[in-house]
């Protein structure tokens, strides 16, 4: 989840604003945080700016925030829950183990993006330079670690709604007005199941019997076939052979 997030803000990084009485564009900062949060942060600030008291607003603005509100299981995009990715490592003895990991499961991130600055033609260069590249989704490509290393994986986010509006900071005739943008997206992820480590199996016996109620009485067994790794303590990049034994269990009973 946190690499999805880290790819979000990582999108609205380079936002940049160029204004007549400032020589070169500077660049829109952005944070992790609930807008409410952010808001009440700006209700109290103690900074202020001559003698009446209003705070300086133009230091502080324009900024962004952006805030996952919720997630949810996309059944849409189930895959198959027989998928499996398999590696063979070393452990930390050196030892060569087997490694599975479940086919990931289907998760949609919804993500708030809110823009606050004090002017207007600043809300109108920062959205210019977001609302042309979703139509309405937008490809984001991920680093995703796997059980077979790191793979690459194109993300999908998608512009849900957009929701101008205006905030007052203290009174109506502060004129300590700031303009707000409120973005919402849903952004197509996966959640990985935990890497596990599998058993090695060095011996298999097949039992066949005459009737299928006695399938599981091993001394039903009409024939047996067994194979078994031998030297049975052999490591998989080790030197072994396969043993094999057939028997007919009830010609000595």
């Amino acid at each position: 989840i946190r690499r999805y997030v880290v790819l979000f803000g990582a999108l609205f990084n380079d936002m940049l604003i160029k204004r007549d009485n400032q020589p070169a564009p500077f660049k829109v900062p952005i944070a992790y945080m609930m807008k409410e949060k952010f808001i009440a942060a700006l209700e109290n600030r103690n900074g202020v700016n001559g003698a009446e008291g209003t705070p300086e607003l133009e230091t502080v603005l324009p900024r962004m925030s952006f805030y996952m509100s919720d997630l949810f299981y996309d059944k849409q995009r189930k895959v198959n829950l027989t998928q499996m990715g398999v590696n063979t490592v070393r452990n930390p003895e050196g030892l060569l183990i087997n490694q599975k990991q479940l086919a990931p499961v289907a998760y949609t991130f919804i993500i708030d993006l809110s823009i606050y600055t004090r002017y207007e033609d600043d809300m109108l260069q920062i959205v210019e330079q977001i609302l042309p590249y979703f139509q309405p989704h937008f490809t984001a490509k991920i680093k995703e670690p796997t059980v077979t290393g790191v793979d690459d994986r194109d993300i999908y986010i998608n512009l849900l709604s957009i929701e101008p509006a205006e905030q007052v900071i203290g009174l109506m005739n502060d004129n300590r007005r700031i303009v707000q943008w409120d973005l919402k997206f849903e952004l197509y992820g996966y959640l990985y199941p935990h890497i596990q480590e599998t058993k090695q199996i060095k011996r298999t016996i097949v039992n066949f019997v005459g009737e299928l109620k006695e399938l599981l009485d091993d001394d039903a067994a009409i024939f047996r076939a067994t194979d078994e790794v031998d030297p049975f303590d052999a490591q998989q990049d080790g030197v072994w052979t396969i043993k094999s034994t057939r028997e007919y269990p009830r010609e000595g009973s």
